[in-house]
């Protein structure tokens, strides 16, 4: 017989002999004794929540970090951990207590040291000294040190070294990555996976190729940022080769949102604002969940920095995705931070957020020109008004100055409104594409026509870029003005047309058939001082005649000013054969202009961010008055040089 064995019968049956101390044929341990709860069986099997070594006589142990607590172990919260109460070898750590399996440790407040989620630990469980009963920074005051905390009153400032009442964490700096963030919150480290959770290399440039369905679900779960916890960074990183990281971004406030997101280089020191170099190159884009880019960007700096960043506006509800990859998708990241910052969108705030705003005026006044809701207060054109018959039936008619918002869905599309004009006047008619402003790709045709149907004027070249805009000397009556494509070939899903109404500033005091009484800068004529969107009348029957006019320019504001008819001679029958040209402050010529206008009517203009002359500009920073002066053209007529006309002048 063996030794570890008895055995019974012939043929013998042998079996070993369990408690002997020696582990033998299928016993799983033998330690010596039939006792149960000590690793090792009754019938030498290895109890849960234990492992056994050796033969002679098997040794047996807890298993640390499996969650369960078994002799021997005074706690096993399911985890390694150093830091969280229970420590990598199942053993209480100092300041905690521990109960259950897995072992739930909580800090013990009251003990001197501040532990694990405890904000402070004084030493006791008062209140009214900074530090309540349950360990947590009374407001008003402020915590340093851990054994044990000292509080101080304090008002509360992040970023001054003390945690007070309202943050979860204070560095002493307001340095973003760095652990603790700009807000005094604890930062994030992103979780994986947050693509589609099998990274490979082969993507192309900036789009990688692990953006799909998969990964909006896992960021939507491992990568949430919500606009309403305020200024997050995340520390993240793109390993291994081929590693991408999707973050969802989410609105969950009622209002629009610009997002400023910025990755940085966290790999070559801690803190926001570390760039990139050479060494790193990131891409970022944003998209949807159906994958579409919205924006992306690939360097910051693409000489210095090949960080990337970007800005996007965000609507209430609305979730996109901040997509990070390695440009090319052919090396690692060991470390990088992503900063995201937001900024509402408020209307009246005087900053013009064209995704969400069509203007913003500084105020949420609902009766000007912009509405409380960031919208142009206009008429809406209404379909069909293509023909002289249907814009006399339309709701949409002026008989006034009106800003009217209109589209032309088909190339072919024409919109006409009538006009009604009850005494004489200077009207503007101008198209813009956003109020004030024309795009580079959008051109419109301007045509006005009396009640007969003649048109008596057309223009596609005198507004802003490639719109449009007349100005014509109208006798009361009933008039159409006619808005097309230019070319009729394209269509346009969106123009304003202004029609304003030009008050009259007055006619100039020298009298009829004289001349010399206005014809200097010290002399110029005072009716159009201060104003910024108004017309004169003159009169020019003498050839050699000269006429001055004085007007403010306020800074950063240029001067639109056109010589039309005043009399029964129009500009397109050539009839009126002017001059006009602008002086600055001290007389210094700065635009002189023959032809620009209609027929041989003269056009300065240094309006809009393209200006067709943009010396006609105060690029100043004070007011300053400028002087327009209105003659004949050196190659007109006779005839043509006696006219009688109307100078109108826009400030903008």
């Amino acid at each position: 017989m063996e030794f570890g064995f008895s055995c019974t019968g012939a043929p013998s049956l042998c079996a070993p002999q369990c408690g002997d101390g020696l582990k033998a044929s299928v016993e799983g341990c033998d330690d010596g004794n039939l006792v149960a709860g000590d690793g090792c069986s009754a019938s030498c099997g290895v109890e849960l929540g234990f492992a056994c070594t050796g033969t002679m006589p098997t040794t047996c142990a807890g298993i640390c970090g499996d969650g369960r607590v078994v002799l021997g172990e005074p706690c096993d919260d399911g985890d390694r951990l150093n830091g969280n109460g229970c420590s990598s070898s199942c053993q209480v750590e100092f300041g905690f207590s521990c109960t259950g399996a897995p072992s739930a440790c909580l800090a013990t407040c009251g003990d001197g040291l501040k532990a694990s989620t405890e904000r402070c630990d004084d030493g006791n469980t008062g209140v009214g000294d900074g530090c309540t009963a349950s360990c947590t920074v009374e407001l008003g005051w402020g915590c340093q040190g851990t054994a044990p905390s000292q509080c101080v009153a304090r008002t509360g400032a992040c970023g001054d070294g003390y945690l007070d009442g309202n943050e979860q964490c204070d560095d002493g700096n307001t340095r973003a990555l760095d652990g603790c963030g700009a807000t005094c919150r604890f930062e994030r480290t992103e979780v994986e996976p947050n693509e589609d959770g099998t990274p490979s290399t082969g993507g192309t440039g900036l789009l990688g190729n692990d953006f799909n369905a998969t990964a909006v679900t896992n960021a939507n779960t491992n990568g949430a940022v919500l606009v309403s916890e305020g200024a997050t960074a995340i520390v993240a990183a793109l390993t291994p080769v081929g590693d991408e990281d999707v973050f969802a971004f989410t609105n969950d406030t009622a209002l629009p949102q610009t997002v400023r997101l910025d990755t940085w280089n966290r790999a070559a020191g801690f803190g926001a604002g570390v760039a990139c170099g050479s060494s790193i190159d990131l891409g970022l884009s944003v998209r949807n969940a159906a994958g579409t880019v919205l924006v992306s960007n690939d360097d910051r700096n693409g000489t210095s920095d090949r960080c990337s960043a970007l800005s996007v506006d965000v609507a209430p509800g609305q979730t996109l995705y901040a997509h990070v990859v390695e440009f090319g998708d052919d090396a690692a990241v060991p470390g990088y931070g992503l900063e995201f910052r937001f900024t509402p969108i408020v209307c009246g705030d005087g900053v013009v957020v064209s995704t969400f705003e069509e203007c913003d005026d500084g105020n949420t006044i609902d009766t000007d020109l912009c509405t409380n809701l960031c919208r142009f207060n206009t008429l809406d054109e209404v379909e069909p008004n293509g023909t002289f018959a249907l814009a006399d039936a339309a709701p949409v008619q002026v008989s006034g100055s009106a800003l009217i918002r209109g589209a032309l869905p088909t190339g072919a599309d024409l919109d006409v409104y009538r006009v009604t004009v009850a005494s004489p006047t200077v009207v503007r008619f101008e198209t813009f594409t956003t109020l004030r402003d024309c795009d580079t790709t959008t051109t419109t045709t301007l045509r006005l026509f009396n009640a007969a149907g003649t048109q008596l004027a057309t223009d596609n070249t005198s507004g802003l870029r490639s719109c449009s805009a007349l100005v014509f000397s109208l006798p009361a009556g009933t008039f159409y003005v006619q808005v097309e494509e230019t070319g009729t070939n394209a269509a346009i899903a969106r123009y304003f047309l202004e029609v304003a109404f030009t008050p009259f500033a007055g006619a100039e005091v020298e009298a009829p058939g004289v001349s010399g009484g206005n014809n200097t800068t010290a002399t110029a004529e005072p009716a159009l001082v201060s104003l910024s969107d108004a017309w004169v009348s003159g009169d020019h029957s003498l050839t050699a005649d000269v006429d001055v006019w004085a007007i403010t320019v306020p800074p950063g504001k240029g001067v639109r000013a056109e010589v039309v008819e005043g009399g029964a001679t129009t500009c397109e029958s050539n009839g009126v054969d002017s001059r006009l040209t602008l002086f600055g402050p001290t007389g210094t010529q700065l635009v002189d202009d023959d032809d620009d206008g209609r027929g041989f009517c003269s056009l300065i203009d240094g309006t809009g961010s393209s200006p067709l002359d943009s010396a006609a500009k105060n690029t100043g920073t004070s007011p300053v008055t400028m002087y327009l002066m209105v003659r004949s053209s050196t190659l007109a007529s006779t005839a043509g040089s006696q006219f009688v006309y109307r100078l109108q002048v826009l400030i903008r």
